[in-house]
């Protein structure tokens, strides 16, 4: 993963992204007053939070969305969404449209 930078969180939350051009494929996590900011094409597996921002869709639409294309994928407890899996459903649309 390539992380694009991190940043220091100011007290009022805000985020200045400044030198990043393609904000869409963005995740920022926050972590002990600092965000990270990584670009979710370049991730294979996301978390529920990633795949919310990367399909659109709020945190239960999404992980049934993600259920309903088999693109679930545990790994020991956790809970991940294939990527490559979601793109090539889309693809398919396209494809189908």
């Amino acid at each position: 993963m390539n992380i694009l930078g991190v940043l220091d969180v100011p007290d009022e939350g805000e985020y200045y992204l400044n030198d990043i051009e393609e904000r869409s494929v963005l995740f920022m996590r926050q972590r002990d007053n600092q965000t990270t900011v990584a670009r979710l094409d370049e991730k294979r597996m996301l978390s529920v939070q990633e795949l919310c921002m990367y399909v659109g869709l709020g945190r239960n639409n999404a992980v049934e969305f993600g259920k309903s294309i088999h693109a679930e994928r545990r790994i020991g407890k956790r809970c991940l969404y294939d990527r490559a899996a979601i793109d090539r459903h889309f693809d398919n649309q396209m494809q189908d449209a």
